[in-house]
């Protein structure tokens, strides 16, 4: 039998290398597995008729709690609005955001050091629940789209990494070139910056996006219509409706019970629903998150 040759890399690993490389690759295993275990879980108890045991084999296949969720009435117009504030609340994110992180990472800006602290003061510290409120309410935001969408245009730490993708990953000398050319500082943003930014936008767009879809406080707080209301408050709205109309029609014991499998079936219906989007939009933007990731590392 031919024996695999070793590559040079492989020949320089010692004996405590290889056996931190098995430790390491047994721990990620593990964290592996911790981590699929209950989204396995939840797809499984989402086609089964009963409560799912813990060998993840379904008692009955049934398709009841994907038809329960699919035929209230809100969860099409929760979805539409999802998308909607999902795809426009990112776009103006990213643009807010670049606005902000361009300018401090210019070196030798005028009060750079002032503004950048202001910045980072809001990360811990707010004006309050009532004050925000009010403040929504004053400007004609309230029970419109946008009081989801600018309360969340501008994240101060994604701010902070895209202001350190700019100083430390493009290089200086071509904004000397492009002043050479003539280009003021919105050209060079434009054509220059930005084309070289794919990763890092790639990464702050997603971070935006599953901070938005997931989003429900905001239009918990400044939403009255059901019509506005994105995908997890409709999802939330089902599971209480469902919960009632369960505590009504429960009569006797066997009822009770099929109402509780029902609840508990349309539970996993809902968290696979809310979670399938960002699930596919992941692979596509694998690769710029792979490097945005890197961000700020030690450059040998």
């Amino acid at each position: 039998m031919k024996k695999r040759k070793l590559s040079l890399e492989e020949k320089s690993y010692t004996l405590s290398d290889k056996i931190m490389l098995r430790v390491s690759t047994l721990i990620l295993a593990l964290f592996f597995l911790a981590i699929m275990y209950p989204l396995i879980y939840a797809v499984i108890s989402s086609f089964s008729k009963g409560v799912l045991a813990l060998n993840l084999i379904p008692d009955q296949f049934t398709l009841e709690g994907y038809k329960a969720c699919f035929n209230y009435p809100l969860l099409w117009s929760g979805f539409a609005n999802s998308v909607l504030y999902t795809g426009l609340g990112t776009i103006i994110a990213l643009i807010v955001t670049v606005c902000c992180a361009y300018p401090l990472s210019i070196k030798g800006l005028p009060f750079a050091g002032v503004m950048l602290f202001l910045c980072m003061f809001t990360m811990y510290f707010d004006g309050g629940l009532i004050p925000t409120f009010l403040w929504i309410k004053d400007l004609g935001l309230y029970n419109t789209m946008w009081a989801v969408i600018l309360p969340s245009s501008l994240s101060i730490f994604n701010m902070l990494v895209m202001r350190t993708y700019f100083a430390d990953s493009i290089p200086h000398d071509l904004k000397e070139a492009a002043g050479l050319d003539g280009a003021n500082e919105i050209v060079y943003l434009i054509r220059i910056v930005l084309p070289l930014s794919g990763p890092v936008i790639a990464v702050i767009a997603l971070y935006y996006a599953s901070s938005l879809w997931n989003s429900y406080f905001n239009a918990m707080m400044y939403l009255l219509d059901l019509e506005r209301m994105p995908l997890a408050n409709i999802l939330r709205n089902l599971l209480i409706t469902t919960q009632n109309a369960g505590s009504s029609a429960a009569t006797d014991s066997m009822t009770a019970a099929a109402m509780e499998e029902r609840q508990e079936v349309m539970k996993y219906c809902v968290m696979v629903i809310a979670t399938v989007p960002m699930m596919v939009l992941y692979p596509f933007i694998q690769k710029f998150f792979v490097k945005g990731v890197m961000i700020g590392a030690v450059k040998g």
